[in-house]
């Protein structure tokens, strides 16, 4: 009998394939064997050796694919908005449903992860007629200043906004509502500086998002091993990357795994060179953004703006 199948999609660049590479050693190893487990690793080209150390991840019950999206992302290309260290492969999320027709839910996460539950857990969530099932972006929560920026910018309570690198799809909804279409849409009329991406995916879902427990998706937050339920997943986000810095919650998860894998040398490499310039460079980021939201907050209290709350989308009681 085969096994139920399990989709799961990355987007990764040559310059982030070796945290990829952390990331599968992980889930992996996690993984159970009652699930087959294919994972699409969705990219505009990565170089042969690359390729190779990915690829290698597959095995009885789990098989890598690379998916080159150029021609789908060209398509839309010209009206994404990134940011510094953004890029368009953040957007590649919203390819997924149309470019993999056969499949009716599917997990994305991002490359910047370690895995240490099963994701069939996940996976196997109780998704509803939701578009999206999520975990509340701690960021919001934790820094007032971005509470507020969604708040006032988005109309979205920090409470209920979610991170979008750990999302589980339900691809059948997204492609009867043409999310596609949608997000240029929105993008056409409002340009969020922020968190870009994450900005639009959750005014579009806005009151149609499943929010589960938090060790689902556990910011490493350097405190974050303290407090709540032990993380199944752990997402290394903003300035607490353990391939830049020490004192990061679970690095020593991420050292375990990293171990493991063909890329330790070139992450241990990356993390002996990490200088005072790159910290400055991140602080200065960190800085620049935080003052980018007081700015987007500012200009939303002009009596002129209008929430993008018009773009929520309304599901008919028929899907």
């Amino acid at each position: 009998m085969a096994l139920p199948v399990i989709p799961i999609f990355f987007a990764v660049d040559d310059n982030y394939a070796p945290f990829l590479g952390v990331a599968l050693e992980s889930l992996t190893q996690n993984a159970s064997e009652n699930y087959y487990y294919r994972i699409h690793i969705l990219t505009e080209g990565l170089n042969e050796q690359n390729v190779s150390r990915l690829t290698k991840y597959s095995s009885t019950n789990v098989e890598v694919i690379i998916n080159d999206v150029k021609e789908e992302i060209r398509i839309m290309s010209d009206r994404l908005h990134v940011r510094d260290y953004y890029t368009k492969a953040t957007y590649y999320r919203f390819l997924i449903a149309d470019m993999f027709p056969g499949y009716h839910r599917g997990l994305y996460l991002d490359c910047d992860i370690i895995v240490r539950g099963d994701v069939s857990e996940l996976y196997n969530c109780d998704l509803g007629d939701n578009l999206v099932a999520a975990m509340n972006e701690e960021v919001m929560t934790n820094y007032d200043v971005y509470g507020t920026y969604v708040e006032k910018v988005l109309g979205i309570s920090r409470n209920t906004y979610f991170n979008a690198g750990v999302l589980v799809l339900n691809l059948d909804l997204f492609r009867k509502l043409d999310m596609q279409a949608r997000l240029l849409d929105i993008i056409g009329e409002y340009t969020f500086t922020v968190t870009q991406d994450e900005d639009y995916l959750n005014v579009l879902c806005c009151g149609n998002v499943l929010l589960l427990p938090q060790y689902w998706n556990k910011n490493s937050f350097p405190a974050c091993e303290t407090y709540g339920d032990p993380a199944k997943i752990v997402h290394f986000k903003i300035n607490w990357k353990p391939w830049h810095y020490d004192g990061v919650g679970y690095e020593k998860d991420f050292w375990h795994y990293a171990k493991m894998t063909e890329y330790y040398e070139d992450i241990r490499a990356i993390r002996d060179n990490y200088s005072e310039t790159d910290v400055a460079r991140d602080n200065e980021q960190f800085a620049v953004l935080a003052e980018t939201a007081r700015r987007d907050t500012a200009r939303a209290s002009s009596p002129n703006y209008v929430l993008p709350l018009h773009h929520v989308i309304k599901i008919p009681a028929e899907v």
